[in-house]
């Protein structure tokens, strides 16, 4: 009877992960129990290193989420970060190496076909550290890849909030979009970001400043940095009448109507209008 358990457990997670220990394994694990769950073990340690392999921009979350396993838990996340922490001390010592490199240096560490992913990584990691991802232009998806693999992706969100859609996970464009704009300063974010013809997820961008911004972010956007505005307000006046009552919905009627009184100059002092801002077309 315990084989028979130990054979359906393997099976279940095995069907529902396909080996990788998801948040599907580690509740079908957890259900099962403690019998289960050792008899699972040997699919689960295994299951580690294919989820590193498989899905390493969501390892360390799922990592975490192993330790609810009964029994094995802590050994299976232990598994799961060993590898990841090791390639983040051998990055950082990279970093350390490549610190007094110019961007432009960097930039050929970055694209040299000879240099190892630590090298390539390190490179990245400090160009975004620096503000400077635009010494690799159009690399820096792949850049911000590498660099989330093993932890190193903050400082990328930083520079393009709009990255976070490549590791979004069940979060929508919308949702991943406005969890990394909320703990950053939006006056420093990149103008490739914000630019709507070179950014297709500029208007989803916009749209989550404009929805985690107070009055007072949104003067200091457009004292701070005055291409964000306009963009901002570009895209605000190219929405349908439609795609306004969307957004508007979206944002709460609390949040649109203090917006309202921030366009139209009703509240503090009239400084919204003052700094540039002005109430979009179909608002």
């Amino acid at each position: 009877l315990i084989a028979a358990i130990f054979m359906w457990a393997a099976f279940s997670i095995a069907r529902k992960t396909g080996g990788a220990i998801g948040e599907a394994g580690v509740n079908a694990i957890t259900k099962l129990g403690l019998f289960a769950a050792g008899g699972a073990a040997g699919l689960a340690m295994r299951g580690a290193g294919a989820a590193i392999a498989a899905h390493p921009e969501t390892a360390q979350d799922w990592a975490l989420r192993a330790r609810r396993i009964p029994i094995v838990g802590r050994r299976i996340q232990r598994a799961m970060e060993v590898p990841i922490d090791r390639d983040q001390k051998e990055i950082e010592k990279r970093k350390d190496e490549l610190k007094r490199a110019s961007p432009t240096q960097l930039s050929q560490v970055y694209t040299n076909a000879s240099s190892d992913r630590f090298d390539k990584t390190a490179a990245a990691v400090l160009l975004a550290e620096k503000e400077k991802l635009s010494e690799i232009r159009g690399h820096e998806e792949t850049a911000y890849r590498m660099a989330n693999r093993v932890g190193m992706g903050d400082s990328f969100l930083k520079y393009d909030p709009s990255l976070a859609v490549l590791n979004r996970g069940a979060l929508s464009e919308l949702e991943a979009i406005e969890k990394a704009v909320a703990k950053i300063d939006k006056t420093k974010i990149s103008d490739e970001s914000h630019n709507l013809a070179m950014n297709p997820h500029a208007g989803a961008l916009i749209e989550s400043i404009l929805k985690t911004s107070s009055p007072k972010e949104l003067s200091k956007i457009a004292e701070n940095n005055q291409r964000l505005m306009q963009n901002m307000m570009t895209h605000l006046d190219r929405l349908s009448a439609a795609e306004v009552q969307d957004l508007k919905n979206r944002l709460g009627t609390t949040k649109t109507n203090q917006l309202t009184l921030y366009f139209d100059g009703t509240i503090a002092n009239g400084i919204g209008q003052q700094l540039g801002w002005n109430t979009p077309r179909h608002w």
